[in-house]
């Protein structure tokens, strides 16, 4: 399978459950802002209320950040008309795996522009480490110790070219990639020691609305 199918694989399920979760995360939020207006006061607000909002507040932040990551993915790489994925098999093998990479994109099958990279294995499912390039430099294994170490254990090394390759755009999609594969494996690429800041998109533009009828309801009361 090559990463772009199993890409869409993850994306479906990841927008699927996270939009589910958003909306009703989002719910539960005005339920228990209207069991509060219903007590008439603020500072009468029992703690399990006060409590369950919040709860409810960063369930809905962590998802409507998995929505971003998804709606970022999708606009820049998956249905981007001129972004690309190229697969290279991996052997056990340093030199064999350096002389690939090369190969790639001496014969032009890869494009001479910036990517994202992920060392990853279908069969266990493992991902080892994703990370960025602007150049095929940055593919010299003998001076990456953290991508040497994940080639000589993946079985395939994807580059995912977005549809442009400025600075930011590749560190949105390294960010994305590494948010929906920490969702759909419960942790972090192997090698990866943190997350990256995921770009605001959909999940922020919902939760900004949220906001501003919240702060729209607020103000509404303190003019009453």
């Amino acid at each position: 399978m090559s990463l772009e199918d199993k890409l869409c694989q993850i994306y479906d399920r990841v927008e699927e459950k996270c939009r589910s979760n958003l909306d009703r995360h989002t719910r539960q939020i005005a339920k228990h802002v209207a069991t509060v207006l219903r007590g008439g006061s603020w500072g009468s607000v029992k703690a399990r209320t006060s409590q369950a909002l919040a709860e409810a507040t960063t369930e809905a932040s962590y998802h409507a950040r998995m929505l971003d990551a998804t709606g970022y993915l999708n606009e820049k790489v998956l249905e981007a008309s001129n972004s690309e994925f190229v697969d290279l098999s991996l052997r056990n093998d340093l030199l064999a795996t350096q002389q690939e990479i090369y190969e790639k994109f001496a014969s032009n099958e890869a494009p001479t522009r910036g990517f994202v990279y992920v060392a990853w294995s279908m069969r266990p499912e493992t991902y080892y480490y994703i990370g960025k390039a602007k150049t095929v430099d940055r593919l010299t294994l003998a001076q990456h110790g953290k991508l040497a170490h994940a080639t000589a254990n993946a079985t395939k090394l994807s580059l995912v070219f977005p549809s442009q390759s400025t600075a930011e755009i590749l560190g949105g999609v390294e960010a994305s990639l590494m948010a929906l594969i920490e969702f759909h494996t419960d942790r972090l690429p192997l090698l990866n020691e943190r997350r990256e800041r995921v770009r605001p998109n959909q999940g922020s533009g919902e939760l900004e609305s949220l906001s501003k009828f919240l702060k729209g309801v607020a103000g509404d009361l303190h003019s009453a």
